[in-house]
């Protein structure tokens, strides 16, 4: 039970932590639930969009239930993703241990760069974007549930980036002072990946992250999800214009 607030916790700015004492250890442990706190900010995103959509456009739905997760999330994964922008963004000097202390230097830095703000701009432009097609094919309630089960998916099979790769840094240099357990590697994020075509991009930026750090970071978790969101979005469209045409 404090391992799932824990993650709760994490991943929104509710404050679960009230309701018991949580420990490093409680967060630690939280990876393989990182699915279920996608039920929560998927969920409130979800239910924004549908009951807004019955009152305004339906692009302005969309913002207002991007907004919302941002504010219940904190903009935790836009954060990591603009990071992460800044960081992997400069060109490669060939040397990988010159590479790696610039990259996670910048990362580490509060300030944003050009490509933090150029990723997060081509990121909301490219959600509210796909989401406004989504909309005109679709019915508002499927619309509404692909919200919440993309949000899902895109955190179960970010969280492997715990399991295939090391961490870049150690405890003291993380920014939160927390490094995730990796424990046994679950198998359904694993079938998700796979099933739902998402293995490939996740192979190719694992391999660049390791390349680069030698590992992960926390915004390299942020990212992540970010990435594998906005890829799932891309294929859903894909598929409906499919089948709309087929």
């Amino acid at each position: 039970m404090k391992q799932i607030l824990a993650a709760m916790s994490f991943f929104t700015r509710l404050p679960f932590w009230r309701l018991t004492t949580l420990e490093s250890k409680h967060y630690e442990n939280i990876v393989p639930l990182w699915p279920l706190a996608g039920l929560l900010t998927g969920g409130l995103m979800m239910s924004v969009f549908y009951a807004a959509s019955l009152l305004l456009p339906v692009n302005v739905a969309i913002v207002l239930a991007i907004i919302s997760r941002v504010l219940l999330t904190g903009a935790l994964h836009e954060d990591g993703f603009a990071d992460f922008c800044d960081g992997f963004g400069g060109n490669s000097t060939g040397s990988f241990d010159a590479d790696r202390e610039r990259t996670l230097r910048i990362m580490k830095d509060s300030f944003i760069g050009s490509y933090g703000v150029l990723g997060l701009i081509l990121y909301h432009l490219l959600l509210w974007t796909v989401l406004s097609s989504l909309a005109a094919i679709l019915t508002l309630w499927i619309v509404a549930l692909s919200i919440l089960g993309i949000d899902v998916l895109s955190k179960a099979v970010s969280s492997m980036i715990v399991y295939f790769l090391p961490y870049a840094r150690n405890a003291e240099a993380a920014k939160n002072k927390l490094v995730y357990n990796r424990g046994r590697l679950p198998l359904l994020p694993i079938l998700l990946s796979v099933i739902t075509l998402n293995a490939p991009i996740l192979f190719l930026l694992f391999r660049w992250m390791k390349h680069r750090i030698g590992g992960y970071t926390g915004d390299c978790c942020g990212a992540t999800f970010i990435i594998m969101e906005s890829y799932n979005y891309i294929l859903l469209l894909i598929l409906c214009n499919w089948l709309e045409f087929a």
